[in-house]
Parts: structure tokens; C-alpha cells; sequence
């Protein structure tokens, strides 16, 4: 089986980062599967291509540039069985591709659920929906959009984003060493695109207001984006609040920190979350989208409401005083991840739609 993957791109993001885990499961499978990238590259361009995933980036500069499309070597040199497309652009490019190679064209949606679009690309969304051969969305939640637009049930299915189990890393000691972190610190620590959704302020914000009784404390924000500067601006120059910006070695900051903070106002089913759990760290979040389905307030985190900075600022501070709930917490956040949310399961999943859309009665639906 063919399978060409089509994104916006591949910079820092949780669906970025998913195309990393699922497109080397599949060829591990045996699956041809390759990755266009349609506005630009981005961090995650090279961890694909090393793991032996053709990757081509066209640099288009709005969604109607077709130019690049139709020059790519890829589109025109290899002619899938199925098409993934993610993002609005990558559903267009996907449409006309998926009719011109007679290709069963699958949407991967990770759009945070409540996150609306405007008008006229809903409208597109909407046309489409009815003719695209299936919609993965990661959580339960998104299901309903998808009916709204149009797309039949039976063709709409809840596949759950999953993670590696994380491997022992001993780097903890050395990421805070070279940032300057006690070790008697209690790090929290928030992985997201600094973007308006994500309100990485709040959490500079609520790290500061819980420093108040927990001096303790230390934030730590990896990402980087559009939003930098009103995070800086929030920091106030605090030098218990630590600005990493992009990196490629998650994991092992993940080894150095003693929970995992999401603060955002919409998700779906966010990577960073589970990569924070399988790492065997408590999760503070914010009440939204799947996000109540992968942490259990009081089992293996704390759930707040969007926006409430006091809620933050004491799920925080209640952390930050108890190791033994913080470890707790961890092992049983952990445990969940990896029984119901593993990479191996989800690739599998993904592999099962793909079959069923190429087979000679996906193809006449």
C-alpha cells in the first residue's frame, strides 16, 4: 500500500508531532507512506526524514499557489493508494489529488475542539465532507462537527492520539544543571506553541502568583511562536520563569520536571499531555476538550477551569507541597498511558481505516 501524507507543515505542534510517530509505524507495517509539506518545513522535517520517510516541502504561499503541486516530484513520480491530509489547505490539495490518482482520501482532524473557522473554509469543509472516503478526529468530542458538516457516521472514526512508552532518561540532573535549576526546585513545566489558544501566559502568571507561598517553584516553557512576547511580558523578567523556545529534546526536559502544565482554551486530545504522562509526570490542565478523558481530576492530576488563574495558582501550590502526590499521581498517569494509549495501538488503528478505505468496497462508497 501507497500512502501520501499532507500537511500545512511540519513545524513545532502537536499534529506535527503525531505525523513523527505514525508515518514511520506505517512503513514499519510496510506501508510506502511519505509526507508533503504545503506552506513550508519546519523542526520536524529532519526527525521524518531520518526515520526513513520520503519528505518533500513545497513552500507554497497561499492555498491556491497550485505551481508548486504541480511541479513536486513526489506528486507527480508517486501514485498513492490513500491520502491523509490534515489542516484546510491539506484537504484541498488532498481532494484534487485523491480524484486525479482515483485515491481513497482520508481527513486526520486535531483541530481543538471548539475552535471555529471562518465562514468560507467551513463552507469548503462542509462541501467536502461528504465526499472524502473517511474523518479520523482523536476525541469523541469532534465527532459532532463532522455530522453537522454533512460526512455519514459510518464514516467518521475516534482514533486516540498515543505515545511511546518513555524511555529512562538520566538527564534530568544535567537539564538542570545547564538551566540553572536547584535541584531542591519543583519544576513545572508547559510544552505548547506560543500561541493565543495555548495562553502560556496564564500559566507564567499562575506559576508567579503560587511562588507567593511556594518559592520553590520554577516554570519552565518550551515552544515558541506568535506569542513570545506577551509571554516574556507576563515573565516580568521573573528568573524563576525559564524561556527554552524550540527543542528537540523533549523528552529529556520532561526527565528534569515534576509535572506537566496545559493552559490552553480549546484541545482535542493533546500530544504534549500524554507525552507528560507516559514521562510519569502529574498533569495540571484546563477543563477542555478530550482533556477530561486523559486526566482524572484527583487521580492523575489536576483539572481547572480555563482562564481560572486562582485554580491554577492552587493546583500548583498543592503539587508543589506534596511529592508523594506528585509521584503518585505520575505512576498512575502512566500506567493509564500506556494500557490505553500507546503509538503501537493507535498506528494499528490508522492502518485497519487505510485498508478498509482502499478495499474494493471502500472505493465504491
Amino acid at each position: 500500500m501507497k500512502v501520501l501524507y499532507i500537511t500545512p507543515s511540519l513545524r513545532a505542534g502537536g499534529a506535527e508531532r503525531h505525523a513523527t510517530l505514525l508515518l514511520p509505524g506505517l512503513r514499519r507495517r510496510g506501508v510506502d507512506a511519505r509526507a508533503l509539506a504545503l506552506d513550508g518545513g519546519g523542526p520536524f522535517a529532519q526527525p521524518l526524514r531520518d526515520s526513513g520517510v520520503p519528505v518533500e516541502v513545497l513552500n507554497m504561499r497561499h492555498r491556491l499557489h497550485g505551481r508548486p503541486v504541480i511541479r513536486s516530484r513526489l506528486v507527480r513520480g508517486f501514485a498513492p493508494d490513500a491520502i491523509i491530509s490534515r489542516g484546510v489547505s491539506g484537504v484541498y490539495v488532498g481532494h484534487a489529488l485523491a480524484r486525479w490518482r482515483g485515491a481513497a482520501h482520508i481527513y486526520n482532524d486535531h483541530r481543538g475542539v471548539g475552535v471555529s473557522l471562518s465562514r468560507r473554509r467551513a463552507a469548503m469543509l462542509g462541501l467536502l465532507a461528504r465526499r472524502l472516503s473517511s474523518v479520523i478526529v482523536v476525541s469523541e468530542d469532534q465527532c459532532k462537527g463532522w455530522l453537522d458538516y454533512g460526512c455519514p457516521r459510518e464514516r467518521v472514526v475516534v482514533i486516540p492520539n498515543g505515545v511511546h512508552p518513555a524511555e529512562p532518561h538520566e538527564a534530568g540532573v544535567a537539564i538542570r544543571s545547564e538551566l540553572s535549576i536547584p535541584h531542591s526546585a519543583v519544576v513545572a513545566v508547559i510544552v505548547a506553541s506560543l500561541r493565543p489558544v495555548k495562553r502560556v501566559a496564564d500559566f507564567v502568571r499562575g506559576v508567579r502568583a503560587a511562588r507567593e507561598r511556594c518559592p520553590e517553584l520554577v516554570g519552565v516553557v518550551v515552544g515558541d511562536g506568535s506569542e513570545r512576547s506577551a509571554v516574556l511580558e507576563a515573565a516580568g523578567g521573573d528568573p524563576a520563569i525559564r524561556l527554552l523556545g524550540h527543542r528537540d529534546d523533549v523528552p529529556r526536559v520532561l526527565a528534569a520536571a515534576d509535572m506537566l502544565v496545559l493552559t490552553s482554551a480549546h484541545e482535542a486530545w493533546p500530544m504534549s499531555i500524554l507525552e507528560g504522562m507516559a514521562a510519569g509526570l502529574p498533569v495540571v490542565a484546563t477543563r477542555v476538550g478530550g482533556v477530561s478523558k486523559l486526566v482524572a481530576d484527583g487521580e492523575n492530576g489536576l483539572l481547572v477551569a480555563c482562564g481560572d488563574r486562582a485554580a491554577l495558582a492552587d493546583a500548583l501550590v498543592r503539587l508543589a507541597r506534596d511529592a508523594d502526590l506528585r509521584r503518585a499521581m505520575g505512576r498512575t498517569g502512566q500506567r493509564r498511558c500506556v494500557e490505553r494509549w500507546g503509538a503501537e495501538q493507535m498506528i494499528d488503528a490508522y492502518l485497519e481505516v487505510l485498508q478498509g478505505a482502499c478495499a474494493p468496497e471502500g472505493r465504491a462508497a
